[in-house]
């Protein structure tokens, strides 16, 4: 049974910061993780999901009369895959496209995989 958890992004600076983060396998979190490159879904780079998400929050928050302010620009879901799962390329990029298509079909997202090489377990890191 996978595990799995939310963490909200709450300004630009966080989100080009948790991007650069999660590709990062030079990061001493990542010592013992492989790290996939990241995956686009309805942009083409890490530069126009940046604008697209800071765009549409913007927009948003300019078309509210009344009540709070949009305040998370995205959410990051972390889904890690059991110990010992050693899951193929094909089966993850299968997982990534179905938790696209249930969670985030409308919106942009960037999904990185970090593999991890001592329990073969899997954690996708999707940004939507």
């Amino acid at each position: 049974m996978p595990h799995a958890k939310g963490l909200p992004i709450r300004s630009p600076k966080g989100l080009a910061g948790k991007r650069a983060y999660l590709v990062n396998a030079q990061h001493r979190n990542h010592v013992d993780k492989t790290i996939t490159p990241a995956v686009f879904y309805k942009t083409s780079s890490r530069a126009a999901f940046l604008v697209s998400t800071v765009a549409a929050v913007r927009t948003i928050n300019a078309r509210r009369r009344r009540g709070r302010k949009v305040k998370n620009h995205a959410d990051e879901i972390i889904i890690r895959l059991p110990d010992l799962s050693h899951p193929t390329a094909e089966e993850r990029d299968g997982f990534l496209k179905q938790t696209i298509a249930d969670f985030c079909p409308d919106s942009p997202a960037v999904g990185v995989w970090h593999i991890d090489k001592v329990t073969g377990s899997a954690a996708l890191h999707l940004i939507a």
